[in-house]
């Protein structure tokens, strides 16, 4: 019997639509049991109006049906945090070994 592993890349694409500097944006995707984050998005700052594109990259070693949900963390210019929540989307991963 062989294992066989996967890599899942995905990729999120944030704006600052604000007329102020956003610091300190941070990602965290949850994920089931049998997935793995093996690659974290980086902390990044949004100057106004830029986007940036960030990715996290998720190894999986057998067939699943999930939601994928998370937040994402910044830092207002007052130096305060908040979030923000990234609503499920459903990943449907078949493999045939």
């Amino acid at each position: 019997m062989e294992v066989f592993t996967f890599d899942i890349l995905v990729e999120f694409y944030i704006k600052n639509v604000t007329k102020n500097e956003i610091h300190s944006i941070s990602m965290n995707l949850f994920v089931p049991s049998n997935l793995h984050i093996i690659e974290q998005p980086p902390v990044i700052s949004l100057l106004p109006n830029e986007n940036k594109k960030v990715r996290s990259c998720i190894k999986f070693s057998t067939t699943c049906n999930c939601f994928l949900f998370g937040q994402v963390n910044y830092a207002n210019n007052k130096g305060h945090f908040s979030s923000l929540n990234i609503s499920g989307f459903y990943v449907d991963l078949l493999v045939k070994l």
